[in-house]
């Protein structure tokens, strides 16, 4: 019993801390995909190099987990989620990057080995908090992750802490550096030591739970991380809401997919092929990491918000190089159609560029930029333009207009009939 409860927390603490990280997860449904990229948009068509952090950088992820498992008498059910999942640079130095990890987590499971009562729950007000160690090449050495909350078991609150850590050796290799579509390598084989303590104070409280079971866990795992073939296979524009439309490149091992963004210098996410017991959703939300030597994002879109289709309007916007290089410009008219890359401008120049909407709705309109060398920026803020439906004429009020102007009887009339109302039925 004692075995089954460790085995059944340390399931559910290592999916939560370590899947968005080392392994697979589920593909989202929010994301859209498309593989024929116009060559305008294409900034990266040749390899890219590792991408550059700073003390500063940050991304921000959505982390959800559902499993169903039943193994040797024993079902655990799980539905788990972290809403904000922030990792934050804030150490760099030769060798390596230090980022915080930090989340908070709500979700609930049910757990029923043979011999026990079923045991229901959820974990409540619990956060997470820990750091990750990555080499310069993009390589986990080691991880600290900190959980702290309640679990509440039927009716029963109980307190959480969880203190594990994780080693790497050697270090995971997520990407293999320069990185270009068509690129093979196999990922270095790596053992896992995860050790810690596991703090259940009140567990036997809950009803069903042996008065024998200690409060204290002691956690001490080796888990061997195999070699995989992984592919490089293609250059993907992915649309994230909240995030925008940027290349991506799409990396195929033999039981993941991950899409590595330059611009947003991170996995933009991570997916694997569905599976009968788990689904899971793990995607970046936000990020503020700007590609070094990039423009400064451009300003929102200016220009008319509401109009006719079939009209020509004109937009504008303007950036600055730190550097002072030359920037290229490219709108999104949220129609599936974009301006192209304009340019070269002088830093600081407002530029101006027209689009006709074809059809009424609602479009989102957007610009980035880049330089001469090719250092992009990410998109701006959105300007909402509506091309509402054009107002039809009104056959009989265009048959009534033509018979006053040209008809003096109808004319007469209408005064008679003006003057009639304001002599007997309105007020003086």
């Amino acid at each position: 019993m004692k075995r089954k409860i460790i085995s059944f927390l340390m399931f559910l603490i290592l999916i939560v801390s370590l899947t968005p990280i080392v392994e697979s997860v589920t593909k989202t449904t929010n994301i859209i995909y498309n593989s024929n990229i116009d060559s305008s948009l294409n900034t990266f068509d040749s390899s890219i190099e590792k991408p550059i952090w700073k003390v500063g950088d940050k991304w921000e992820y959505y982390f959800s987990f559902n499993v169903n498992m039943n193994e040797d008498g024993t079902n655990a059910e799980i539905d788990i989620s972290i809403n904000r999942i922030d990792l934050l640079i804030v150490e760099e130095t030769e060798d390596y990057y230090n980022l915080t990890l930090n989340g908070d987590i709500n979700g609930d499971f049910s757990f029923k080995t043979t011999g026990f009562p079923r045991i229901n729950g959820g974990l409540q007000n619990s956060v997470m908090n820990g750091y990750l160690i990555t080499d310069k090449d993009f390589s986990i050495k080691n991880a600290s992750l900190y959980i702290d909350g309640t679990l509440k078991v039927s009716i029963v609150p109980v307190t959480i802490d969880i203190d594990l850590k994780v080693t790497c050796n050697p270090p995971i290799t997520l990407i293999d550096f320069p990185l270009y579509v068509g690129k093979n390598w196999v990922t270095n084989p790596s053992w896992v030591h995860i050790f810690g303590l596991i703090n259940l104070p009140g567990l036997k409280n809950i009803p069903g739970i042996p008065e024998d079971v200690p409060d204290v866990f002691p956690i001490e795992e080796n888990t061997r991380y195999n070699e995989s073939e992984v592919s490089c296979t293609d250059l993907i524009n992915i649309s994230v809401p909240g995030i925008g439309k940027y290349e991506s490149y799409k990396i195929e091992s033999v039981n993941k997919t991950n899409y590595y963004s330059p611009v947003l210098g991170n996995f933009l996410e991570v997916v694997s092929p569905p599976n009968d017991y788990s689904t899971v959703e793990f995607n970046l939300r936000s990020t503020n990491y700007v590609v070094p030597g990039a423009p400064n994002i451009p300003s929102k879109p200016e220009g008319v918000n509401k109009g006719k289709p079939g009209t020509a309007f004109e937009y504008s916007t303007t950036t600055s190089d730190n550097e002072n290089d030359d920037i290229y410009y490219l709108f999104d008219w949220g129609d599936d159609s974009n301006s192209g890359w304009l340019g070269p401008y002088s830093s600081g120049l407002t530029i101006n560029t027209t689009h006709t909407w074809l059809k009424r709705g609602t479009y989102l309109v957007s610009v980035k930029a880049k330089d001469t060398e090719n250092h992009e920026s990410r998109w701006s803020e959105t300007l909402y333009v509506s091309m509402p439906k054009v107002k039809q004429p009104n056959l009989l009020q265009t048959l009534f207009d033509f018979l006053y102007e040209h008809c003096p009887i109808i004319k007469q009339f209408i005064y008679n009939l003006q003057y009639f109302i304001e002599k007997f039925f309105l007020p003086e």
